[in-house]
């Protein structure tokens, strides 16, 4: 009974790491696209941040109304902040230029330089899913 006590007692002083403390990836969905029924229309933005051979990539898609087409762009990653460029292109329907942002647990917060509206962009699932 004194061993199994001890054993107890010496497994409850080993130090245990909590997922809570660890740094969010940067990779996953991002999304603030929504439905507006009133509407009919889906607005909003969604980044896919993804690993690849040449490290990190974004799928960024842009809904005004209607849903634009997606464009895959490099991202450099610094710890929790990523940046990527949209090019200017119409079918897209993103605002051009330069994302900077910061990746947390719960969302990827940030604004491209061109427009001022600031994105806090859910993590979690696609609008699609």
């Amino acid at each position: 009974m004194r061993s199994a006590l001890f054993s107890i007692v010496l497994l409850s002083l080993i130090p245990v790491g909590h997922a809570a403390d660890r740094t969010p990836s940067v990779i996953g969905f991002f999304s603030d696209m929504r439905y507006i029924e009133e509407a009919g229309d889906v607005v909003g933005t969604e980044v896919h941040i993804v690993l690849a051979r040449g490290g990190h990539y974004a799928v960024v898609q842009c809904a005004q109304g209607e849903p634009g087409m997606p464009v895959v762009v490099p991202v450099k990653v610094t710890g929790q902040q990523v940046e990527f460029e949209i090019p200017d292109r119409e079918d897209n329907l993103c605002c051009p230029g330069k994302f900077r942002g910061t990746v947390s647990k719960a969302a990827l917060t940030g604004k491209f330089d061109a427009c001022d509206d600031q994105l806090t962009l859910k993590r979690g699932r696609s609008y699609w899913r």
